[in-house]
């Protein structure tokens, strides 16, 4: 697994690329070096690009990854609730459940989190449009 990290000025969001099989380890070191990047640029607002990544993780794992999430963005005394993540995923998968659990779980513990196919329809509801 890869990432890369940027902050997009132009629309004031947060882009991280994921790319290859998702490991916890290196995706809890993704969600510390996003925390310092939504630090850096006063910005809470992430589009997570996973149409590259593959997703072996299980559906206890993707809750500690949740877990983690939120106590990071407690740690860096960031609002929860107004943190938006956009899940950019492909058609194919979206066929894997584990995404849309991921979603529901999130939107049901009153996170704004939505999964797109569209980079463009991503970033219009993370900019509020």
């Amino acid at each position: 697994m890869q990432y890369s990290i940027s902050f997009i000025p132009a629309s004031e969001y947060i882009l991280v690329k994921i790319t290859g099989q998702i490991s916890v380890p290196v995706m809890k070191q993704t969600i510390v070096d996003t925390g310092q990047v939504i630090l850096e640029h006063n910005c809470n607002d992430v589009l997570g690009d996973f149409r590259e990544a593959s997703l072996p993780v299980n559906i206890m794992e993707l809750i500690d990854l949740y877990d983690y999430w939120i106590k990071t963005l407690k740690k860096n005394h960031l609002s929860t609730f107004e943190a938006k993540r956009v899940i950019l995923i492909t058609m194919e998968q979206a066929k894997n459940e584990k995404f849309r659990f991921f979603e529901t779980f999130s939107t049901n513990r009153s996170s704004r989190v939505r999964l797109f196919y569209d980079f463009d329809e991503g970033v219009r509801w993370l900019k509020g449009g």
